[in-house]
C-alpha cells in the first residue's frame, strides 16, 4: 500500500494554516493524541482521589516497553527513563570504571550533549580525543586511524545534527568490540526518524532525549544499555526508587534492583512519561520503515532541487548514509539569519547550524509542503 503522510495531517492542527515545518532535528510539534495524552495525567490529579500512583505506575510500564519495542531492546528492563539525553549521557560518564589516562574517542563535530559529560572527566585523568572531521561524516577508515590501546569508549551520534551523516553504527561496534572497546550511542536525531535495532547493531549503550524526531514533551526521554554494560557502572546517585520494594519505606537492607529502573531515583516526570507512550504509540503505528522512506523521499527532493539554485549540498546523501537531516552551504554573500527569517514570514521553519540551513521533514510532511519551500529558497 501507498504511503500516505496526509493520514496524518489531523494530528497537527498548524499543517491547515499553510505552515510548513521542516524543523524535527531542532524540536517537534507535539501531536494531538500526545496532548490529550498529558492533559488526562494533569486531569488525574485534579479530582479525588488525587493519589494516582497505580494508574500512573501502569501507564509509565506501557512507555517502557512501547520503547523497548521502538529499538528492538531484548526486555523492557534494559530501559531507564532520563530527562534528555545529556542526563542519559551522564549516568554512563560519572558511573563507568575508568582509569588514569583511559581515553574515549569523539567526533568534533558532536553535539554539545555528547562533548561535555566526558570532558568533564579530565581531573579524574581520562582524555578525551577528537578523530579528524571529513565533512561531518564518520568514515570506518577515519575512526580506524584515531583508535588506541588506550580507548575505553568511542561516544558518537548515531546521525550528525548538523551533516544529517547516518552512521555505520553495527560495524562501528564490531570494529570496536574486537578490540574490546564500548560504543555510546547519542541517537537523538535517530530515534523516531531512523529505524533502529540496538540488538542487530550491538550498541552498548543508547540515549534519546523525546522532543526531537520522538515528537514528545521536554524532559522526557530514555536510555537502552546491555545489563552487561549496565552492570559495570557504578550507581552514582540513589534513590527511594533505585530499590527493589520501594514502598518498604524503612528496610534500609534492601538490594538495589538490577535493572535499568535502578537510574531512576525518584518520582519522574509522570505527564511528560504519558506523552511520550502516546507520541512513540502513533510512530510505530505509522511504521518506522514507510516513515523514514518517505522523509528520506523528502530530503531527496530537496537535495536535487535546491542545488539547482545555486545551494550547495553538505550532507551525503547516499542511501547507506541517509537520515532525516539535508543540510545545504548558502550561495556566496547570503546571510544565514536573513535566509532563515524571510523563510519564516510565510511561515516556512527550519535551522541555522554552522552557518548551513539544515532542513529535516518528518512522516506527516507531504510532497506540496516540500515543493512549496523549495519554491520559497530559490526566490529567497
Amino acid at each position: 500500500m501507498k504511503y500516505s503522510p496526509e493520514k496524518w495531517r489531523d494530528e497537527f492542527p498548524f499543517c491547515q494554516k499553510d505552515t510548513f515545518y521542516l524543523n524535527h532535528s531542532a524540536i517537534s510539534p507535539l501531536p494531538v493524541r500526545t496532548v490529550k495524552a498529558v492533559e488526562g495525567s494533569l486531569a488525574n490529579r485534579t479530582s479525588a482521589p488525587v493519589e494516582s500512583f497505580e494508574k500512573d505506575d501502569e501507564a509509565i510500564e506501557q512507555t517502557r516497553s512501547l520503547a523497548a519495542r521502538l529499538i528492538n531492546a531484548p526486555s523492557p528492563d534494559d530501559i531507564t527513563f532520563i530527562s534528555n539525553t545529556t542526563h542519559g549521557l551522564n549516568i554512563i560518564a560519572n558511573g563507568f570504571p575508568f582509569k588514569d589516562e583511559d581515553e574515549i574517542l569523539l567526533h568534533p563535530m558532536e553535539f554539545p550533549t555528547n562533548a561535555y559529560p566526558w570532558l568533564n572527566l579530565k581531573e579524574q585523568g581520562v582524555n578525551v580525543r577528537f578523530m579528524a572531521d571529513e565533512n561531518g561524516t564518520v568514515r570506518i577508515e577515519n575512526l580506524l586511524k584515531h583508535l588506541s590501546p588506550k580507548t575505553k569508549i568511542v561516544a558518537l551520534s548515531m546521525v550528525q545534527f548538523i551533516s544529517g551523516y547516518l552512521a555505520d553504527v553495527k560495524e562501528i561496534c564490531r570494529i570496536c568490540h574486537d578490540r574490546g572497546i564500548f560504543v555510546v550511542v547519542d541517537g537523538i536525531q535517530a530515534a523516531g526518524c531512523v529505524p533502529i535495532n540496538v540488538q542487530e547493531s550491538g550498541v552498548d549503550a543508547f540515549c534519546a532525549g523525546g522532543h526531537k524526531w520522538l515528537m514528545s514533551p521536554q524532559g522526557t526521554g530514555f536510555l537502552y544499555m546491555t545489563p552487561k554494560f549496565r552492570d559495570m557502572l557504578t550507581l552514582v546517585q540513589a534513590g527511594w526508587l533505585s530499590v527493589e520494594e520501594p514502598w518498604d519505606f524503612f528496610n534500609r537492607s534492601q538490594k538495589i534492583k538490577s535493572c535499568g529502573r535502578k537510574f531512576e531515583n525518584g518520582m519522574p516526570n509522570v505527564p511528560g512519561l504519558y506523552g511520550l507512550g502516546a507520541s512513540i504509540s502513533l510512530l510505530l503505528v505509522v511504521g518506522q520503515k514507510e516513515a523514514y522512506q518517505h522523509i528520506c523521499k523528502l530530503g531527496n527532493m530537496l537535495a536535487e532541487e535546491v542545488t539547482k539554485c545555486g545551494f550547495t549540498l553538505y550532507s551525503d546523501i547516499s542511501n547507506e548514509c541517509r537520515s532525516g537531516i539535508t543540510t545545504f552551504k548558502l550561495p556566496d554573500g547570503t546571510d544565514p539569519d536573513i535566509f532563515l527569517n524571510g523563510l519564516a514570514t510565510e511561515n516556512v521553519f527550519i535551522s541555522v547550524r554552522g552557518g548551513n540551513i539544515r532542513f529535516s521533514p518528518h512522516f506527516y510532511n507531504t510532497v506540496s509542503d516540500i515543493e512549496f519551500v523549495i519554491k520559497r529558497c530559490c526566490i529567497k
